[in-house]
């Protein structure tokens, strides 16, 4: 049925042929951009990492110093929680964003691979 529908219609043919190729190169482009999107979200979680864990250690030396407490009583560390706990919640919602990114791009990924295969 193909390759009479084929032969018949062969400018329809190549209109499949060539929307199946703009599909597969439309794809390409897409992972190349969730690749770009994917890394630069790493960083910026990176630096937000780095830059929370300094904002964490200071905070809990400022109460250490200001108190002039043990580090480990109970109002001195209740503080220190409050302070930090927007911090740490902001850092978890980013850190599943860059999962949810990068399980999306090994599932592009993994249909690219899966439609070039098909085309050898």
């Amino acid at each position: 049925m193909g390759r009479f529908f084929a032969k018949k219609y062969p400018e329809h043919s190549n209109k499949v042929k060539e929307a199946d190729r703009i599909s597969r190169v439309n794809l390409g482009n897409k992972i190349g951009r969730q690749i770009k999107l994917v890394s630069r979200l790493e960083l910026a979680l990176e630096a937000w990492i780095y830059g929370a864990l300094f904002f964490v250690v200071h905070t809990f030396m400022s109460h250490i110093h200001i108190y002039q407490q043990d580090a480990f009583q109970g109002e001195v560390m209740q503080g220190v929680l409050w302070e930090i706990a927007p911090i740490l919640l902001i850092s978890l919602i980013f850190m599943a964003t860059v999962s949810e990114r990068r399980s999306v791009l090994k599932k592009n990924i993994e249909t690219y691979e899966k439609q070039k295969e098909r085309k050898c």
